[in-house]
């Protein structure tokens, strides 16, 4: 429609300037204005019914239709075989082929062809008469010389057979460019869903991928980086990589230092702060991101989360290592303790004799202190080596808290403080003895890390399913403790069995902490920083807990004190997981690596 509206505004202009130059006469020339008249009226009546029409194809060949009569008024008032204006009648037909296709422009073609002819006859006849530029009328072209009459016949047949070599070829154009357009929208649509595919491939895979410009500039940032770091894509955008992975950085700026070809393919683990703090190990794969003429834009950088899998590792060598000292234990208990026996049973006899030196008898105390310390570290080595069962019994954790803090304040010890927040108490099995011994060693170990006085605070807690699942995944709220360190030890069911409340009891102190080079052992057998420890205590700790299918954790700073928690199936240990999947872990808080 706009076309037509170009065309017929050409067709003004060209007519006036036809005029002014004297090339078609003012009668004609003053007829064609009413038909370009007629054009903008039709232009203006499809514009408003095109939308009320049923049959858009039906409405468009009945557009080209005016059109082919109006174009033959035209060329019949300007000369007929010799107008100018026959031209138009291209345009009609390029037109009808780019829109109804070849068919359509055959079509169009022929209605042209009839209209054309219409003109002819109505010009030749004498029906309207065609002046030349004379004055005269001109005759037909039978009334002419043979060489005239073959000129006007060769020119007309020229017209005809032209109409349909464009309808075809501008069907064919038009049928090449739908093909195109198809191949191009299929193209488009591939490469649209490549990129799709591309973009959740990149987003949903388990292992980190981030890309950063030459300048160690984030430009890219996925799902599971987003997991792994804390940090959003949109913030990570634009930063540099330092500030997103804290510890990392080191590697990747000494990487870009080094030239092209030593860049490309870098492996290596390092531990990396996340940015609500915590500390995890990851494995990095770091290369150079190259354009196709092999110049380097940038650098990829592909990391996972190897904390679990480091844990497990080091709860398998901590498990070997209690397996050696059951072996040892077993093998020289008994052998040990019948001497210890006829020791401590001969400076019984010898301190009951009447007429014992003073000195004698303090000697005498100290070699059966000795001696009873002695037996004690034995029974600690067979407490940790013998696989024992727990007497479980239902029962709550509040009184043997009470009753161990009790014990504490008996030593005398004024300047440390006990706090007990225990509003979260459930029934538990537990074996009252047993859990007795853990919150007298973790007591204990308090204690003697806050020499100089402090607050020892006990706090219980409970935790849901749903909140336990989305710790053990590493997706906990900042409420609760995220702790790879208790998924290691858990099999893909969870922690504790499903459906099961957890309680989880923690006891920090205000102490020294423990150095990040200690954290790591503390569970260990005779590992122990302490002066005159045995460094039993813990590992007994953790066997204890793990009777009752639990799972111990420490977290610590040095220079702010420690927390160790322990988590506890609610509803009893026939519910939860077997002990042997269960293990302690470790993990420092914010800052503390």
């Amino acid at each position: 429609m706009f076309i037509r509206i170009f065309v017929v505004t050409a067709l003004f202009v060209l007519a006036l300037v036809m005029e002014s130059q004297g090339r078609v006469s003012a009668e004609p020339a003053t007829i064609i204005y009413p038909l370009i008249i007629a054009a903008y009226s039709f232009s203006a009546l499809y514009a408003l019914v095109v939308r009320r029409m049923q049959s858009l194809e039906f409405f468009t060949y009945l557009q080209f239709a005016v059109d082919a009569v109006c174009i033959g008024l035209v060329v019949l008032f300007t000369g007929a075989e010799q107008s100018t204006f026959t031209l138009l009648f291209v345009f009609n037909i390029l037109g009808a082929g780019y829109l109804l296709m070849t068919p359509g422009g055959i079509v169009v073609a022929t209605l042209d062809a009839a209209v054309y002819s219409v003109c002819l006859v109505l010009a030749w006849s004498g029906a309207a008469p065609q002046i030349d530029s004379l004055g005269l009328v001109r005759g037909a072209p039978w009334d002419a010389s043979s060489a005239e009459a073959l000129s006007t016949y060769s020119t007309v047949a020229f017209h005809l057979v032209s109409l349909y070599m464009l309808a075809i070829l501008a069907g064919s154009l038009a049928r090449k460019q739908e093909e195109t357009g198809r191949a191009l929208a299929q193209t488009a649509d591939s490469l649209l869903r490549l990129r799709d595919m591309h973009g959740r491939i990149v987003q949903n895979i388990e292992v980190g991928l981030v890309t950063i410009d030459v300048k160690a500039r984030v430009t890219s940032f996925n799902r599971a980086a987003e997991v792994i770091t804390r940090h959003e894509a949109g913030d990570a955008l634009g930063k540099r990589v330092g500030e997103v992975l804290p510890g990392v950085e080191r590697r990747v700026s000494r990487a870009l230092e080094e030239s092209d070809t030593d860049a490309h393919g870098h492996t290596f683990e390092r531990w990396a702060t996340r940015k609500d703090g915590k500390r995890v190990f990851l494995r990095t794969s770091f290369s150079a991101m190259r354009t196709t003429s092999g110049e380097v834009e940038g650098y990829i950088l592909v990391f996972e989360d190897r904390t679990r899998l480091l844990l497990m590792e080091e709860r398998l060598q901590r498990e070997e290592r209690l397996a050696a000292v059951g072996r040892l234990s077993a093998a020289i208990a008994h052998e040990i303790r019948n001497p210890l026996s006829s020791i401590t049973g001969s400076v019984q006899v010898l301190r009951s004799t009447e007429g014992l030196h003073e000195e004698d008898a303090e000697l005498l105390g100290l070699v059966e202190r000795e001696a009873k310390r002695l037996n004690d570290l034995v029974g600690d080595f067979l407490s940790l080596a013998r696989e024992e069962t727990p007497q479980l019994s239902l029962g709550r954790l509040g009184p043997l808290l009470r009753e161990t803090v009790a014990l504490l304040n008996g030593r005398g010890d004024e300047a440390l403080e006990v706090s007990l927040d225990l509003d979260y108490d459930p029934e538990l099995m537990v074996d009252g003895a047993r859990m007795r011994q853990v919150f007298w060693n973790l007591f204990n170990n308090a204690s003697v890390a806050m020499p100089g006085g402090g607050t020892l605070s006990v706090q219980s807690e409970r935790i849901t399913p749903e909140h336990l699942g989305l710790i053990t995944a590493g997706r906990g709220d900042s409420g609760y403790w995220e702790f790879n360190d208790v998924g290691a030890a858990a099999t893909d069911e969870g922690v504790f069995a499903p459906d099961v409340d957890a309680l989880r009891l923690t006891v920090s102190d205000e102490g020294e902490g423990i150095p990040d080079e200690s954290l790591a052992r503390i569970f260990d057998p005779f590992y122990t920083t302490r002066s005159g420890g045995t460094g039993l205590g813990l590992a007994i700790v953790q066997r204890i807990v793990q009777s009752h299918s639990g799972v111990i954790s420490v977290r610590s700073r040095v220079g702010r004190g420690t927390t160790f928690a322990i988590w506890l199936p609610v509803r009893g240990a026939a519910t939860a997981l077997k002990p042997s999947s269960r293990s302690s872990r470790y993990e420092t808080s914010p800052g503390a690596r």
